[in-house]
């Protein structure tokens, strides 16, 4: 279809399904049934074109944004929208759901990984025949992206308990994308931490944490951070005598960004977190090359 004197054509769809994958939305036939109608004959397309198209449209409901959906503020994340929890309380309760809590950063978790490499879907990939595979994809990929997923130990005036950051979230404490720290530090996972992870002992944050009696979500009992705020005002309206430990103020090291990454991505690997990929090498520019022909394992 092309412009023509009359301006750009009017397109009508009629019996088709709207679809939003991945926070993209999409529009879908429906085999036999949908109908595609160019400039037709109908008051709307004529409106449409005049630029008057409130004629003949239910103007009291409420329209629908498509797209992403808009993230809210820290005050509306972590102060409005979710109840507030201690650790202990935490820990004890038995009901499942989104909490935040206010806790100090007190030592990172000995011998675990602090990266897992992923797929571009974002989803973990483990090491196959040369190459990777990506369960997600359902396929064989031959680059993979580090993703941090870092398990620190968090305590609060009523205990401790271990919570795992992922991407997004890191990148907002320290300022630096996984892929940067794993190749400084030559691929070392487990029992290696950079110093920019270290630095972070000793740090008060807010942090959304997720509850699951799930064993599938994590399998060793920690908790999965859904999003962490280091804003001293939130914090502070939050309610700071939860927190009676001294505690060192954060550095923003993500001038750029505000202080704020969307963290949709980090959502996807939740379900593939369980199993826990060993790289048996790391190579160069993160691109493998299959030394056989590929098929997915069993």
């Amino acid at each position: 279809m092309e412009n023509t004197s009359e301006g750009l054509p009017v397109v009508a769809i009629q019996f088709a399904k709207l679809k939003i994958f991945r926070d993209k939305v999409s529009l879908q036939n429906v085999m036999n049934t949908t109908q595609i109608f160019i400039n037709p004959d109908i008051p709307e397309a004529v409106e449409l074109k005049i630029g008057d198209i409130s004629s003949g449209l239910d103007q009291t409901g409420v329209v629908p944004v498509l797209g992403p959906r808009a993230k809210p503020t820290f005050e509306e994340d972590f102060i409005r929208d979710n109840p507030k929890s201690t650790i202990s309380s935490l820990l004890g309760s038995s009901e499942d759901g989104i909490y935040v809590v206010l806790g100090i950063i007190s030592d990172l978790v000995e011998g675990q990984d602090w990266w897992y490499p992923a797929c571009r879907c974002h989803r973990i990939v483990s090491a196959d025949s040369g190459a990777y595979y990506c369960k997600g994809c359902v396929k064989h990929v031959f680059h993979m992206v580090p993703r941090f997923k870092v398990k620190f130990r968090v305590r609060d005036a009523t205990g401790d308990a271990i919570f795992v950051v992922f991407d997004s979230d890191m990148f907002n404490l320290i300022g630096k994308q996984c892929s940067d720290l794993v190749s400084a530090g030559k691929a070392e996972n487990a029992g290696f931490y950079p110093s920019e992870l270290k630095d972070l002992v000793g740090t008060k944050l807010l942090f959304k944490v997720e509850k699951s009696s799930s064993t599938h979500v994590l399998f060793d009992g920690s908790f999965r951070v859904k999003r962490i705020c280091n804003d001293a005002s939130v914090m502070q309206i939050f309610n700071p005598s939860l927190l009676q430990v001294s505690t060192k103020e954060i550095d923003n090291k993500s001038p750029e960004s505000g202080g704020l990454v969307d963290d949709v991505d980090d959502e996807v690997v939740e379900e593939e977190i369980v199993e826990e990929t060993q790289l048996d090498g790391f190579v160069s520019d993160l691109l493998v090359t299959p030394e056989t022909a590929l098929a997915p394992p069993t």
